[in-house]
């Protein structure tokens, strides 16, 4: 994403028909800096997203993480989780299989 791109996605996704009807969301590859602070808030907002695609995007992934495992309605909803090529530390591994617990 080029500079200030991050704060455009975030007003996208804070949209009323980015939160109700958004299903699919692939990031991959997007390196900017602000994504991994701005982008778990976001997340926990998106109704009907059901496939996230965040592969090699350099994420703080405890955080985005963290905001979906206090989010039981969009674990309920995904199904797809896309985390390949981004580092996972011991908490963000605790989460994900908190989130793999929860799933349906």
């Amino acid at each position: 994403l080029p500079s200030g791109a991050v704060g455009e996605l975030t007003a996208l996704l804070g949209t009323e028909a980015s939160r109700e009807g958004l299903r699919s969301l692939s990031l991959a590859g997007n390196k900017a800096s602000g994504l991994s602070r701005e982008l778990p808030a976001q997340l926990t907002t998106l109704r009907a997203l059901e496939h996230l695609d965040l592969a090699h995007c350099g994420l703080d992934c405890s955080r985005v993480l963290g905001a979906l495992a206090a989010s039981p309605r969009l674990i309920d909803r995904l199904v797809t989780l896309i985390l390949t090529g981004n580092k996972l530390d011991a908490l963000s591994a605790d989460l994900l299989a908190q989130i793999g617990s929860k799933a349906p």
